[in-house]
């Protein structure tokens, strides 16, 4: 978890997963003594585990960078909270962002706090439409999962390949999901 989470911040993602999985949909094998025995210290391990080696993981970064990383997610919040671009980046975030992180002796925690508190006033100035900034973002975030190929463009050659790939990849999942979902209900129902 802890190295997935140095590739992209979803570790915490995994772990609640696996915590709802076990609590929400074997809840009921939980009884069953053999099955406790086996989930709950596994789950217990690896929540301390990952908990350890937090400051470990991040002593490496720091070393790695010559900064201490920063634990505010300030850029994305704002971000995520900008309607004109429909929680997606955009340039004027970015510049926001770059304009705090380039004044002298800045550090990555002070820009990204200086972006939070921008962030904050952005969500309670009123004029963002909360309905429709979630549409927006269920839309683009729902729609597809072939981001990253635009993000490696640069390096990948068969990019349109690759788009395809990830999406038929993300489309499968999802359909796996409704079929599961359905097979559950279906078993609750009967």
């Amino acid at each position: 978890l802890r190295w997935i989470n140095g590739l992209r911040p979803i570790a915490a993602i995994l772990l609640i997963a696996s915590f709802l999985w076990v609590l929400l949909l074997r809840s009921g094998k939980l009884k069953d003594g053999g099955t406790r025995r086996l989930f709950l210290p596994f789950l217990a391990v690896m929540t301390v585990v990952y908990l350890v080696t937090g400051p470990l993981w991040n002593a490496h970064i720091a070393r790695r960078i010559g900064e201490e990383p920063t634990t505010t997610p300030g850029y994305s919040v704002l971000v995520g909270f900008n309607p004109a671009s429909g929680g997606r980046w955009n340039q004027q975030d970015s510049d926001t962002l770059f304009g705090y992180s380039d004044q002298p002796g800045a550090t990555a925690q002070q820009a990204q706090a200086a972006a939070m508190e921008d962030a904050k006033a952005r969500i309670t100035s009123g004029q963002v439409d909360f309905t429709q900034l979630f549409r927006q973002k269920i839309r683009i975030f729902l729609g597809s999962d072939n981001t990253c190929v635009g993000y490696s463009s640069a390096v990948l050659r068969h990019t349109e390949l690759f788009s395809k790939v990830c999406n038929s990849f993300y489309y499968g999942i999802v359909l796996l999901s409704l079929a599961g979902a359905v097979q559950l209900w279906r078993r609750g129902a009967g």
